[in-house]
C-alpha cells in the first residue's frame, strides 16, 4: 500500500512540474509590455501582434539619454528618438613633411628633405568607423 501512495504522489509531483513549465514558458505572452517599449530581437520578424519595426534604428547603434550633465553626450540631453549623424572626434595627425631629392653627383642615392609644408597620410580604412557589434531587430509596441 506504501508503495501505491509513494507512486501516486510521485506522479502527481510530476505532472505539477510539467503544468508550470508549460506555464512558464507561456509568460511572455501574460507579461504586459508598454506601448512605446523599444525591444531588441534576435529574429528576421517582430512579434506578429502589436509589434513593428522601429526605422529609426535601421543600421543605427542606439546610444542612451545622456542626463548626466558631464557631457558623455557633446549634444546633452536630446530628445527620444533623435538622431546624430556620423562623425569622429577632431584630431591631428603630426609629423614632418619631406621631399626626395637627390644630392648630386656621388653615391647616387636619393635622400629626404624636410620641406616644412604640410602634407597627407596614406589613404586607409573602411566606410565607415564603428566598434564590434551585433545586429538584432529593434521593435515598437504599438
Amino acid at each position: 500500500m506504501r508503495e501505491i501512495v509513494t507512486g501516486i504522489i510521485t506522479a502527481l509531483g510530476v505532472l505539477v512540474i510539467l503544468w508550470l513549465v508549460g506555464l512558464i514558458g507561456k509568460i511572455p505572452a501574460i507579461v504586459s509590455v508598454p506601448s512605446k517599449a523599444v525591444v531588441a530581437f534576435e529574429s528576421e520578424d517582430c512579434p506578429p501582434e502589436g509589434w513593428e519595426e522601429y526605422k529609426l534604428a535601421y543600421g543605427r547603434f542606439v546610444r542612451g539619454i545622456d542626463r548626466s550633465g558631464s557631457e558623455v553626450d557633446p549634444d546633452g540631453e536630446r530628445n527620444p528618438g533623435s538622431y546624430q549623424e556620423d562623425t569622429f572626434k577632431k584630431h591631428t595627425h603630426g609629423y614632418d613633411a619631406a621631399i626626395p631629392y637627390d644630392s648630386g653627383p656621388g653615391d647616387g642615392h636619393e635622400r629626404a628633405k624636410p620641406t616644412g609644408g604640410n602634407g597627407t597620410t596614406g589613404l586607409t580604412g573602411d566606410a565607415e568607423t564603428r566598434p564590434k557589434n551585433v545586429a538584432l531587430l529593434y521593435c515598437v509596441k504599438l
